[in-house]
């Protein structure tokens, strides 16, 4: 990135002279001119400005006029000089004479928001060339977020108090230059729908440049990081999740989530301690440990939740041999307040089952997803080999029960998840596709809700949300507010190639549909 613009001038020497010799007599007061003279000068030539911590990034908008002071190391002498830092190449001279010199710029103000980057500049030379060019180090201060579409859009906005809208740096493309502390909540619009995305932004320290994608009439739904599809109905089709941590190891194996009075609940599948754990929603933090003191955790997949209780799906069957198959019951008022719990037991078993011979993985008897509605409990099942999911249905009192198969649906993918919005009805999926054009796919499906027949009622077109070697494996979903999503992702280790660590994401489904 080079930013510049050149002004030359030409001092007659006695003019120098002149002014050299008033400098001197006056060494208190800084000299505010482009040519300090001497009896050997050098010809600096300001070529650019180069921000470092963001020096891979494209051309930042400045201040129309900065003022750069210099300083002479051996005679503390300052000498000013405005630059017009917009311009490229910025071209400006001043004249020095010969000696080690160093510049500094501070930015004056730290805005909340701001349509201009703030900026230090700071560095040292030696002018001993008659001639010779200057490119200007500094460092950011302030952060940006940018969005571009391949089709025109209104402003999107950062939701703050009241919305900010981004600033337009060109046709379809827009920018934000901000202080802000926290996850940052961006809300695009789609086209003249009135539909929006909302898109979250990490806002990490260390994430100072954040830019986002919009590509219209996409031809395929294939994931990339940071771009989001929209379908030629105006509909969603790849998502940009955010990350708000890596989870504590702890929590490798994260597999189910659930969020009740605005805490975030998680357990562990198999192999690990009968526990649930409370994290920090905003952090992924643990926060209390919570056994489940007459339960044993074979394979626990996911969690549901009514008003009055949550449901601990032990029924994680990888080889398809279980017949111990149970959902722990446990009271939400004892969850929130004390560290161990007695739970009730839900036993069920699959009608349609009559091999347990644990031969192969490739069988229709593995479950990973599980909602409450209705006083019910349905489960979708992991079918390796099939790529489809069965739906099941029991009661969920405690009781020992044949669940009821109500459907067969295919995604072409495996079913990891599921929640449901307890707002307007609506259900989502998480899963993943381990062949394909794309392979180790990640995606959630959304249906419109349940029917009176217990069947899901209609889905809309399913979204891409990332790759396993990107997010780790998908295993847990909770609706959190308003729509939006939190996701947990399992640890993701190939020796030598891929170590991914669990994470918590979010992904914003407001207005979306």
């Amino acid at each position: 990135m080079s930013q510049s613009i050149r002004f030359s001038t030409f001092y007659p020497a006695i003019f120098s002279l002149i002014f050299l010799n008033f400098s001197c007599t006056d060494p208190e007061n800084p000299v505010i001119d482009d040519n300090p003279g001497g009896s050997a000068n050098s010809t600096v030539t300001i070529s650019s400005i180069l921000l470092e911590n963001v020096s891979g990034a494209p051309a930042n908008k400045f201040q129309d006029e900065l003022e750069i002071s210099f300083e002479g190391t051996d005679d503390g002498k300052k000498y000013f000089l405005k630059i017009p830092a917009n311009q490229n190449p910025i071209n400006k001279t001043i004249e020095l004479a010969t000696g080690d010199y160093t510049y500094t710029y501070l930015s004056s103000s730290r805005n909340e928001t701001s349509s201009v980057a703030e900026i230090s500049i700071k560095g040292s030379f030696k002018a001993e060339k008659d001639n010779q060019e200057l490119v200007l180090k500094g460092n950011r201060l302030n952060k940006r977020i940018r969005v571009a579409s391949n089709q025109p859009i209104q402003a999107p906005s950062i939701l703050l108090e009241n919305a900010k809208p981004l600033f337009e740096a060109s046709l379809n493309n827009f920018y934000i230059y901000h202080n802000l502390n926290g996850r940052l909540e961006i809300k695009i619009p789609i086209g003249n729908t009135g539909k929006f995305i909302t898109q979250f932004d990490s806002n990490t320290e260390s994430n100072i440049e954040s830019a986002y994608r919009i590509e219209f009439n996409a031809g395929n739904s294939s994931y990339q990081e940071g771009l989001i599809k929209i379908n030629s109905q105006n509909q969603v089709i790849s998502l940009s999740p955010s990350t708000i941590n890596s989870l504590e190891t702890s929590q490798n194996e994260t597999s189910g989530l659930a969020f009740i009075n605005g805490r975030l609940f998680s357990i562990n599948d198999g192999e690990n301690p009968n526990q649930i754990h409370e994290l920090n929603a905003s952090t992924g933090e643990v926060l209390r440990n919570i056994t489940v003191t007459n339960a044993s955790n074979v394979d626990w997949e996911d969690l549901a939740q009514s008003e009055t209780h949550l449901f601990i799906g032990d029924f994680g069957n990888n080889l398809g041999n279980r017949k111990d198959l149970v959902i722990y019951r446990v009271s939400i008022a004892e969850l929130l307040n004390q560290d161990n719990l007695t739970a009730e037991q839900i036993k069920f078993n699959y009608p349609n089952q009559t091999d347990f011979s644990g031969s192969s993985e490739n069988h229709r008897f593995d479950c990973e997803a599980m909602i409450f509605y209705q006083n019910k409990l349905h489960l979708f099942s992991k079918n390796r080999g099939f790529n489809n999911s069965d739906h099941y249905v029991l009661p969920a009192i405690p009781g020992d029960y044949e669940a009821e198969l109500v459907e067969t649906f295919s995604l072409n993918a495996l079913v990891t998840g599921a929640d449901i919005n307890r707002e307007n009805g609506e259900i989502s999926l998480i899963g993943f596709r381990f062949l394909g054009l794309n392979p180790l796919e990640q995606a959630i499906w959304i249906s419109e809700g349940i029917r009176e027949d217990q069947k899901l009622n209609n889905f809309y077109p399913e979204i891409k949300i990332g790759y396993i070697p990107i997010r780790g494996f998908p295993e847990g979903i909770v609706y959190q507010e308003s729509g939006h999503l939190l996701i947990s992702s399992e640890r993701f280790v190939l020796e030598g190639v891929y170590n991914i660590p669990a994470t918590l994401a979010i992904i914003g489904l407001e207005g979306s549909h």
